[in-house]
């Protein structure tokens, strides 16, 4: 576990009848598991919780629970499953077939094309009302993310309102996520603090390009959410609702705040254990395990907030 995954939106190899997975010994699957106990020791974010889990992780392999899987996708399905049954954190995750390492700038390259840098659709509406779709939220450090993200955000900052549609966001990168609400606010700041398990602090902070184009403080801007919006896009949610800088409008979301620190358990398994809690400057809490929590409750939220925007 000595290696340090990087290897980020890595998609899962594809098998098939001609090309099947490798199948899994007993001893594969005792090291993964061994080394999952070991995970959770070294980082998860809790040690208390954190040995309960190992408890109930070895008296649920003791019943053999996964003594009859050989193939390693349904392994990590199961693992995944288990974890977040035992711990409520939906960012416990065990993904299979993924190498640890960084890509080479010629994949970030292909898979920021296929992402479109996680952004979805762009849309002016009637009332020069915006509306941007953001999907996911890459790595600031891949090249090219930042100028994009600038391209993008800076293109609003005419706009007499923001809908900015988190519907379908899936998370990433926190850096992201501050770089892009910076476009939002005023000045830099503190954007959210992440506490360790041994109770120090990494902030993330709001920071923009000098000749960067700000959305005024006095144009509203709304976020839609559903209840798969998770981890990134909560955080980005929570954050300006927190802030009064934005109306949120659409169901509670997922409630995954914890960051997990990706372990490498073998050449084969990633482990993505909850590592750090998110404290906001604002609140001092964060969204864990109860979502952020719409102002507006509405299943058609695009049509709620459009109808609100243009009144204003």
């Amino acid at each position: 576990m000595a290696l340090e995954f990087r290897n980020w939106f890595a998609e899962p190899p594809q098998y098939d009848t001609d090309h099947p997975p490798p199948s899994l010994d007993a001893n594969t699957r005792a090291l993964v598991l061994e080394n999952i106990e070991h995970a959770i020791q070294q980082f998860y974010l809790d040690p208390r919780t954190g040995a309960r889990l190992i408890r109930e992780l070895r008296q649920h392999i003791s019943t053999g629970a996964y003594a009859d899987i050989t193939d390693g996708k349904a392994l990590a399905a199961a693992i995944t499953s288990d974890l977040q049954r035992l711990s409520g954190d939906r960012h416990f995750r065990c993904l299979y077939g993924i190498k640890p390492d960084e890509p080479s700038s010629e994949e970030q390259s292909r898979r920021l094309q296929k992402l479109n840098s996680g952004f979805g659709e762009v849309e002016l509406l009637d009332g020069n009302i915006a509306v941007l779709e953001i999907r996911g939220f890459v790595p600031v450090h891949w090249e090219g993310v930042r100028s994009k993200i600038d391209q993008i955000m800076s293109s609003f900052a005419a706009v007499d309102a923001l809908i900015l549609d988190l519907r379908r966001n899936r998370g990433g990168d926190p850096k992201t996520v501050a770089l892009v609400a910076s476009y939002l606010l005023d000045g830099p700041s503190v954007w959210l603090r992440m506490v360790k398990p041994d109770g120090s602090v990494e902030d993330f902070a709001t920071d923009l390009p000098g000749k960067s184009k700000r959305l005024g403080r006095d144009k509203p801007v709304y976020i839609l959410t559903s209840s798969e919006t998770i981890s990134g896009g909560e955080d980005l949610a929570y954050g300006l609702q927190a802030l009064k800088r934005a109306t949120v409008i659409g169901e509670k979301t997922a409630g995954a705040a914890n960051l997990p620190h990706a372990c490498v358990l073998n050449d084969l398994f990633v482990l993505f254990t909850p590592h750090m809690y998110p404290s906001h400057p604002v609140t001092g809490g964060n969204w864990e395990g109860e979502g952020a929590i719409p102002d507006i409750v509405a299943e058609d939220a695009l049509d709620t907030v459009y109808n609100l925007a243009r009144k204003i």
